[in-house]
């Protein structure tokens, strides 16, 4: 992404950059996401861009999503323990990948990525087990 975030906007905050994210991606990446594992019945999302809308209706990524019969379930504003698993898990990530030490968004992924193996593959859940196990 060539975008610059400016001097207000951490390096890769998802609040500047979610904005940025043309909506035809994000329905790409959705398209992709269903072909491989199915249509959720529910999505759970925030207020802010793509999900959110300034107006008495939802945004034309919603209603799509609304079309093919996904509940669309919208946290309250400022409210992120609504979402308490995924926010967990976002902090865990920006701990263990450390966002703020990486050079590209590239860079960043692979981070995630490996991070989320050792979280399922290696990381005990319960009476020394994996969440791969």
């Amino acid at each position: 992404m060539s975008t610059v975030a400016p001097s207000w906007a951490p390096r890769f905050s998802p609040q500047y950059y979610w904005a940025h994210v043309p909506a035809s991606d994000v329905q790409r990446q959705l398209r992709v996401a269903f072909h491989r594992w199915g249509l959720p019945a529910r999505l759970r999302v925030d207020n802010g861009k793509p999900w959110g809308s300034w107006s008495d209706l939802p945004p034309a990524l919603a209603l799509w999503l609304i079309g093919l019969g996904i509940e669309m379930a919208w946290n309250d504003p400022c409210r992120p323990q609504q979402n308490g698993v995924v926010e967990r898990s976002q902090g865990t990530g920006k701990r263990w990948a450390e966002p703020h030490r990486c050079h590209s968004v590239a860079e960043l992924q692979s981070r995630l990525d490996e991070d989320d193996r050792l979280q399922r593959e290696r990381y005990p859940l319960s009476q020394g087990r994996s969440r791969w196990q």
